[in-house]
């Protein structure tokens, strides 16, 4: 249902059931509308591993019984939502099937990713093809054929890890996400590399592990049914510290939204713009009922401690909210709590010319739980939308 309306606002009227952004001759929109949740973003976190070198060899004659592990490290941070897991090895070795490589995580949960490959007995030597290049083992990306049925050299690209030879029935392609939890703490990832057989050698020149989580999200609501030109909240984290990484705001039009923010909440100090940081500043075109993502900087925000928050646009469109009732400026998960209550309305952030309480913004805050380390990140929605940063 929509329903178009033009009305004169008189200084002194009482027009509550008139949308916040109606000025003197504007016209206004009154809309409900079905909301549907939008894409959840993900971030796919890159890790390089540390202690790449020589493959220790087995050391004698024959086939069979592993020799010493060469140790690959990946310091990962907290991880959840786990949605795919991803290793790359760039390797040389002139014996394929003298080597094993198995995949463990930080609790100790393993995935092996090949082993033995061509052999179907405890002391057989498999394949003699060589290793030469870069190989990454995916459940998703499109392959170049199957790991247990390649030429000499064996060609570099994407494989499917697959079961362990020395058996009947070895080469079956296995899930390598599907081996782990759906989340860990950060900590140290391990790739274990080793050899089977003596003589021939080879070495790990570099290795990395990319794992895609879907980041963790708190949504308000998307009733709209009123708007102007900002909207402030806060964000509280409870028991761990969380990095705020992104946000959906309730747009509608095309104009320029601008984000800033604030240690400590935004009550009793929107008029103070020496305290606000801008975080992102953005063309954007949203519509009634959906979710409109816009990137900001990441902010970290301490346990027990919070940031306030504002959204801003200029002329050329709304800022969708809607109107509180007493029951409906507070959200809440358990890691972090969201207050809002109040609309903003001005040309300019922080020269304001309304206060419009209690107004509760319509948005989705995007966040990390934990404390992160110092890498490089690729995030993507599930849409294909990709952005990358570091932290």
């Amino acid at each position: 249902m929509k329903v178009f309306c033009k009305v004169a606002r008189n200084p002194g009227s009482v027009l509550s059931l008139l949308p916040d952004f109606m000025q003197l001759g504007v016209l206004c929109l009154v809309s409900v509308a079905l909301f549907v949740s939008g894409a959840a973003l993900a971030q796919t976190v890159v890790v390089p591993g540390v202690g790449v070198g020589a493959i220790p060899d087995r050391g004698t004659p024959g086939c069979g019984s592993q020799g010493p592990d060469l140790e690959i490290t990946f310091a990962a941070p907290e991880l959840t939502n786990i949605r795919d897991i991803e290793v790359g090895i760039d390797m040389e070795h002139s014996w394929l099937g003298d080597i094993s490589t198995t995949l463990v995580a930080p609790d100790n949960d393993q995935h092996i990713l090949f082993a033995s490959t061509g052999s179907t007995t405890a002391t057989g030597c498999g394949s003699a093809d060589d290793l030469n290049g870069l190989y990454v083992f995916s459940d998703i990306l499109p392959v170049v054929g199957d790991w247990w049925a390649q030429g000499n050299p064996y060609p570099v690209g994407n494989y499917r890890s697959t079961t362990p030879g020395d058996v009947a029935g070895g080469g079956a392609e296995a899930n390598i996400t599907a081996s782990f939890d759906s989340s860990y703490p950060a900590g140290t990832w391990k790739l274990l590399v080793s050899d089977g057989g003596g003589g021939d050698t080879g070495t790990v020149n570099a290795a990395t592990l990319r794992i895609t989580h879907n980041l963790s999200s708190l949504t308000t609501t998307f009733a709209a049914g009123n708007g102007a030109s900002g909207n402030a909240f806060n964000v509280t984290a409870k028991e761990a510290e969380i990095t705020v990484r992104s946000l959906d705001i309730h747009l509608s039009g095309n104009t320029i939204v601008k984000v800033f923010t604030k240690p400590g909440s935004y009550v009793g100090n929107l008029n103070s713009p020496g305290l606000w940081t801008e975080i992102a500043s953005e063309a954007l075109n949203g519509s009634t009922g959906t979710p409109t993502p816009i990137e900001i900087n990441d902010v970290n925000i301490a346990a027990g401690q919070t940031a306030g928050f504002v959204v801003h646009i200029q002329s050329g469109g709304t800022i969708l909210y809607t109107n509180g009732d007493g029951s409906n400026e507070n959200y809440a998960n358990a890691d972090l709590s969201l207050f809002s209550d109040i609309g903003l309305q001005s040309d300019a952030p922080f020269t304001w010319t309304g206060f419009f309480q209690p107004r509760v913004w319509n948005g989705t805050v995007y966040y990390t739980v934990g404390e992160q380390s110092s890498s490089c990140y690729v995030s993507t929605t599930l849409d294909g939308k990709a952005f990358s940063f570091c932290l």
